[in-house]
């Protein structure tokens, strides 16, 4: 099976031990992701060595084969061990051993697609030898095998599994032989012998069963050599051990008032342990540290200062809450950082550092859908925190815009499915400044009326002095039927202006291209700018489009590519679109060119005049790729922030590029602080707060759990560090990865603080 949606992505561990920020500081973005450490929470340790003096062990020729239910993507059976092995705080009797270099100890299926170590996503409970989208068979010149061998007497024995000759899936040129060696005591060692080819692909190490400690040796980066051991000690004494169960805790603050819990589990073995619990408390702010388990409590028993906690069995979770009282004078954007240090007193050895953080809001107002499948419109500011809700099904794809009425339109596309087939709808309702509906849902146009099978998705909403524009597209899913790119304008009302909307592309039937990204913007000139993506499936070329649009009626004013793609060695999609001063846009798109098979990207930033004419060459970001990037300028005449996810694992990445379009800031990377927890991020939006900085917010990709929140000042640093803006909790969701997140600047005012708000 050829490897899906994998991000060309570097590590990244969860923040420990951080140092106080205090309230309202800005804190220095980092320029790259923390490589994993060589220890876990539980005690393992890792050490370099070499096989020449750790003893290479050939099961190719001493042990038996293993089969597995497929050479590709395949597993073993269970296999049972000759001895009970223990690996973190379990033991086990049986693994299971994957085609892609991983061995489990918990029932599993085949993964292709490495990740970092640890995630709490799945897999868990494994070893990584060379976690790769890896072959084992006949592949070329090579027979590709799994064997598995035991040597020993009890209490010394060991098991080794080894994968013999085995290639990556699309490279059988490069023969890959290692192994795992399991031994009684619970030391573990990966052995290379040979490594060939590309070496900068693959995960190496190990993750405890909830995903939550590990270590890493490497992800999709050198490191891993032949001839190379790696040697995995289990502590001897693991009595006393001490797991983050949520390390990291943040909150927008309230009235001045906030509070974050954090949860622990006691790993160790002994039969119970107590623990110290240390934090420091930023100059003006009042903090208060409590239990929320019924069976701890936190005293201080020997007057030292510190606080303690009361016993805590073997395997049970214990949550502390922080609740924090904010200085009066605190401004919006303000924050605090406060590390929490949790010490087994059993054995001050083990301990933990995790993270509150707390912030007060800036003005902003955002969109997401809720774990019950309703549109939302979320308000942020120093005076309030709610949401506005929908009263109807999720949509996907939604759209914001503030109008200069000071309302704001909200659109999405939804799917219905009338007797004659399915169909999709785009929808908008329309908000004052304050948050009460102004309209509600409305259909542009209704096909479910209309007996016709189209299907209207992706809207781009924008706001000119006079009308709202939204471009969309529309695909005939009938035989012989095509898509296109089209055009509508709405009144300040929200009343229909096209009865048919503009198509801007013409495609009829039996047309060859597919179109994709639309994305408007309107300029300070009067103009609608509409841009998109186009793949031609008769050459394979992919290339940019623009178009002007008349604000009064739509119609079109120019209509040109501006790109030359003619086959796919090098093509252009990705576009994105932001207003800037002078009725100018900046348009960005991401560029691809295969060089030697193997895809290199860039971005290009253009200044566009309102004519739809490139006005320079803009800014190249060379062998940068900023796939499902946003673009927000802080400020009338101000820079212009480019984000997005995916150039680093687990982070999002900005820049500044400043006004004319000439010229760009350093790099930076918010640096996830519940790493461990969330295993990809993504869906960033941005949008100025009116005061010269940029609010950030994205949202885990996984469990879609989470929406997190940033500050960013004009110069690039951090105003406040990632907070995280919304939590739908254990086993809940904000929407789907299709329900793009929106954000908008705040025009409303409010007189008092307001409690979240969540309408069900």
């Amino acid at each position: 099976m050829i490897r899906k949606n994998k991000r060309t992505i570097i590590g990244a561990a969860l923040m420990v031990g951080i140092a106080l920020a205090l309230a309202g500081k800005s804190l220095a973005a980092q320029p790259e992701s923390p490589r994993a450490g060589f220890t876990d929470q539980f005690g393992y340790s890792l050490v370099t060595d070499t096989i020449t003096n750790t003893g290479w062990v050939d099961a190719f020729t001493n042990g038996a084969p293993l089969t597995l239910d497929s050479n590709d993507d395949g597993l073993t059976a269970p296999i049972n061990l000759p001895f009970s092995f223990p690996f973190y705080e379990n033991t086990y009797s049986a693994i299971q051993v994957d085609s892609n270099g991983l061995l489990y100890f918990s029932p599993a299926i085949s993964r292709n697609v490495n990740q970092p170590i640890p995630r709490r996503a799945l897999p868990n409970n494994f070893i990584a030898a060379y976690w790769s989208d890896l072959f084992v068979g006949t592949a070329g010149s090579f027979n590709g095998a799994l064997y598995y061998q035991v040597l020993g007497s009890a209490p010394n024995r060991k098991v080794v599994i080894e994968w013999y000759d085995v290639t990556r899936l699309l490279d059988i040129s490069h023969p890959l032989t290692f192994e795992i060696i399991l031994f009684e005591n619970g030391n573990i060692y990966l052995q290379y012998q040979t490594l060939t080819g590309n070496l900068s692909d693959a995960t190496a190490g190990i993750e405890s069963s909830d995903g939550l400690d590990g270590i890493q040796f490497v992800y999709d980066s050198p490191g891993l050599v032949q001839g190379l051991a790696l040697r995995l000690t289990r502590p001897v004494d693991n009595s006393y051990g001490l797991r983050a169960i949520s390390g990291f805790g943040s909150s927008m603050l309230v009235g001045r008032l906030g509070q974050v819990s954090l949860s622990f589990r006691n790993v160790g073995q002994f039969s119970s342990d107590r623990y110290e619990v240390q934090f420091a408390t930023p100059s003006d702010w009042s903090l208060l540290l409590s239990s929320e388990t019924p069976a701890v409590s936190l005293v201080d028993t020997n007057g030292n200062g510190i606080i303690e906690t009361t016993a805590v069995n073997s395997g049970e979770i214990f949550t502390l809450t922080l609740r924090a009282a904010a200085p009066a004078l605190l401004s919006p954007g303000g924050f605090a950082s406060v590390p929490i240090t949790v010490t087994s007193m059993g054995n001050p050895g083990r301990s933990f550092s995790g993270l509150a953080r707390f912030a007060a809001p800036t003005r902003f107002v955002y969109t997401f859908s809720d774990t019950n499948e309703f549109n939302s419109l979320g308000y942020l500011s120093p005076e309030v925190k709610k949401d506005s809700t929908l009263f109807y099904s999720l949509g996907r794809n939604h759209t914001l815009a503030l109008t200069p009425a000071n309302t704001y339109f909200y659109a999405w596309d939804r799917s219905y499915t009338p007797a004659w087939g399915q169909v999709s709808n785009i929808e908008f309702a329309i908000f004052n400044a304050n948050g009460k509906v102004q309209k509600d849902f409305s259909s542009l146009y209704d096909h479910t009326k209309d007996t016709k099978w189209l299907q209207d998705s992706q809207p781009s909403l924008a706001a000119g002095s006079q009308n709202i524009g939204i471009l969309f597209l529309r695909h005939d899913p009938a035989p012989g039927g095509v898509n296109n790119i089209l055009f509508a304008l709405l009144d300040s009302a929200g009343n229909l202006m096209t009865t048919t909307p503009v198509s801007l592309t013409n495609q009829t039937s039996g047309g060859s291209l597919i179109f994709s990204a639309p994305r408007l913007a309107a300029t300070t000139d009067g103009k609608f700018i509409a841009t998109w993506a186009v793949f031609n499936a008769s050459d394979f070329s992919r290339n940019i489009w623009l178009a002007v649009l008349n604000p009064a009626d739509g119609s079109i004013l120019s209509n040109a590519a501006l790109t030359a793609s003619t086959s796919n060695a090098q093509v252009f999609d990705q576009p994105q679109i932001q207003a800037l001063s002078g009725g100018r846009v900046a348009l960005a798109y991401q560029e691809t060119q295969l060089v030697g098979g193997n895809p290199v990207f860039s971005t290009h930033v253009e200044p566009v005049d309102s004519s739809g004419s490139p006005l320079s060459s803009g800014v190249l970001l060379a062998g940068l790729s900023t796939a499902q990037s946003t673009l927000a300028q802080t400020s009338p005449g101000g820079p212009v922030l480019m984000a997005w996810s995916g150039s680093t694992e687990n982070q999002v990445t900005y820049l500044l590029i400043n006004d004319s379009i000439t010229t760009t800031s350093s790099i930076f990377h918010l640096i996830q602080p519940d790493a461990t927890e969330v295993s990809t991020v993504g869906n960033v939006a941005a949008a100025s707060d009116n005061n010269g900085r940029s609010i950030l917010i994205w949202m885990d990709m996984i469990s879609l759990r989470r929406i997190y929140y940033a500050l960013v000042n004009a110069d690039g640093s951090l105003a406040t560090p990632p907070i995280i803006l919304k939590d739908a909790g254990p086993g809940g969701a904000w929407g789907t990865n299709t329900s793009r997140l929106n954000a908008a600047s705040f025009s409303g005012f409010f007189l008092q603080y307001m409690p979240t708000v969540q309408k069900k």
